[in-house]
């Protein structure tokens, strides 16, 4: 998973998330994960693979104070991947690409020796294909054309 960019390859970088990362901060907590994914070294590879990851954080958006109700925060989530993110070049460029070109990408990629792994547990793999297949219409506007109907 580690190869070196393709040279000449184009990278367009998609958020996956429904919102953009801004929606999921905790405006209460001075640190949460949201805010420090956006801060981080890859933003957007950082924010793709710890939204596929994290189910839960799509309760967050409009929690308001009330959070923590909804939401429960996966310890060691965040880190492992930032450093999943940082370590594995190829996942980082594949994490920039359209949700159906990471999908396909990662449904025939071995997950068993990055961090989160150990983290997020045997489901890990299946959980981030479901939720990459479920960003696919957000990327090609199809969710955005059906609201206008």
């Amino acid at each position: 998973m580690d190869e070196p960019t393709p040279k000449g390859a184009m990278v367009y970088p998609f958020t996956y998330s429904p919102r953009p990362a801004e929606d999921y901060i905790i405006k209460s907590q001075p640190i949460c994960e949201a805010r420090v994914a956006i801060r981080s070294p890859f933003p957007v590879p950082i924010w793709n693979l710890f939204w596929l990851s994290v189910p839960a954080l799509d309760k967050l958006p409009g929690s308001g104070l009330n959070w923590w109700v909804s939401y429960d925060i996966v310890p060691g989530g965040l880190t492992a991947a930032i450093r999943d993110v940082v370590n594995f070049p190829l996942l980082r460029l594949m994490l920039m690409k359209s949700p159906l070109d990471f999908g396909a990408w990662w449904k025939s990629s071995t997950v068993t020796h990055l961090n989160g792994y150990p983290v997020f547990g045997d489901t890990w793999k299946k959980t981030v294909a479901d939720r990459a297949r479920s960003a696919i219409p957000l990327s090609l506007g199809i969710v955005e054309q059906q609201a206008v109907k």
